[in-house]
């Protein structure tokens, strides 16, 4: 090994710096404006990349890695020779939707101690709430998904259940930096009796459905689907009888666009 030599570093996609840079900047501000000590980058890289993970136990997260198609024992199956399962319940009221994003615009306290500077839960009261509605996600009976824009700072967020998914300074805008229609984040992890995955994501404006299933040695879950609001959406599901580990499980995730032709696939695992 040659000490002399740094590590290589991995290039961050588009989004992740630019999200990177703008809590840089804000939190510069924040010196400025009340006297309080810049942190270091490693607790903001931290925060950032840590509001995408909920708190179960996560077996796997990437950004964008999709694992080699056809791993030997798992079940291979032709996208149209699984059924579709709905996942959305029906929209949430306004007064449901406030209190969630007040538990979301609470300031998150990461591992090395820093709270983030994104909002206060008083923001909620002025915010304009762009979706809102009730999902099922696999585990839960059902959670709120939603989708809000602050008033005074104007940062778009994805929380779900009062957690935050996503953030960003640009209302949840993507550009032609996208790879593709549905750049997200992926998890998976055992629960009682299997696996259950997830996939929060942003879309191009051509995409109007999401769509995730399992695949494990034994089968196959359904499509779990979730219709694309406000260009972004959160979909979630179980196999029962699965491991998440590679080589044991693997997660596809597809886009429809209005017709319902699919427009983008991707497996992860």
């Amino acid at each position: 090994m040659n000490l002399t030599s740094p590590p290589p570093v991995e290039q961050l996609d588009p989004e992740y710096a630019a999200d990177l840079k703008h809590q840089l900047v804000r939190q510069a501000r924040n010196r400025r404006n009340r006297w309080t000590p810049l942190r270091t980058w490693v607790p903001i890289v931290a925060a950032t990349a840590a509001i995408a993970v909920s708190t179960t136990t996560v077996v796997a997260l990437s950004r964008k890695s999709p694992s080699p198609a056809g791993t030997a024992g798992i079940v291979q199956l032709a996208p149209d020779q699984s059924a579709a399962e709905p996942t959305e319940i029906g929209p949430a009221t306004d007064a449901e939707a406030r209190a969630a994003a007040r538990r979301c615009l609470v300031p998150q306290q990461n591992a090395y101690g820093s709270a983030s500077h994104l909002g206060k839960p008083a923001d909620a009261e002025t915010a304009t709430i762009l979706s809102a509605r009730w999902i099922t996600t696999g585990t839960e009976n059902k959670q709120l998904l939603q989708t809000f824009v602050t008033r005074d700072e104007h940062f778009w967020f994805q929380c779900l259940d009062g957690e935050v998914l996503r953030w960003s300074p640009d209302q949840g805008w993507i550009g032609a930096w996208a790879k593709d229609p549905v750049p997200g984040t992926w998890t998976w992890s055992d629960v009682p009796g299997g696996v259950r995955a997830s996939y929060s994501f942003r879309t191009l404006p051509s995409v109007d459905r999401v769509e995730l299933r399992i695949r494990g040695l034994d089968g196959a879950s359904p499509w779990y689907g979730v219709p694309v609001t406000d260009r972004a959406g959160y979909v979630a599901g179980t196999l029962p009888g699965a491991t998440a580990q590679h080589g044991k499980a693997e997660i596809d995730v597809r886009a429809l666009d209005k017709s319902g032709r699919q427009v983008w696939f991707t497996t992860f695992g």
